[in-house]
């Protein structure tokens, strides 16, 4: 708690003032037990005398104010919540430049050609054999024929490929 004069108080300070029957209670008691006040000596400075009366009648009138340590205590919740909002807008900017990570779905390609010229076979149905699995797919114009999901490195030896009608 501290007292200052009314006339140089801040807006702040004002809001965070005791009234003044609880200030003069609590001015009381710091003056009855001997327990100082910060700006005690400035109010006793600015009376014609120092009597104890004097310092309540200045708080009765309003012309000094006790103020609560509230009033001087930094408010950082106006600021956290902006810096909470701008490092959020941080966050998105910066995924917004770098996407996640989509998930690829690898494709098994193969070249279906001719066995005796070598010529690609292009659109032509291909029926993919793989163990008791099979799929039917037809070639690109370059005679490339696409498996999607791609089988499992280990089985891509027993892949047999026919053209179907």
């Amino acid at each position: 708690m501290k007292l200052i004069p009314s006339r140089y108080a801040s807006i702040h300070e004002r809001d965070h003032a005791y009234p003044a029957l609880e200030a003069q209670a609590l001015v009381g008691d710091s003056l009855n037990t001997g327990v100082p006040l910060d700006g005690m000596d400035n109010l006793r400075g600015d009376l014609m005398s120092s009597r104890d009366e004097d310092v309540m009648v200045q708080l009765e009138k309003g012309e000094w104010l006790l103020v609560k340590d509230q009033a001087y205590h930094f408010d950082w919740g106006r600021f956290d919540k902006a810096a909470q909002e701008q490092k959020t807008a941080q966050r998105v900017r910066a995924l917004s430049r770098k996407p996640l990570p989509e998930k690829t779905v690898e494709k098994f390609v193969a070249l279906v050609q001719d066995s005796i010229t070598g010529e690609p076979l292009a659109n032509r149905k291909v029926r993919f054999v793989m163990g008791q699995e099979s799929s039917v797919r037809k070639t690109d114009s370059l005679g490339v024929a696409y498996l999607s999901p791609a089988p499992p490195p280990q089985s891509i030896a027993m892949l047999q490929i026919h053209l179907a009608d």
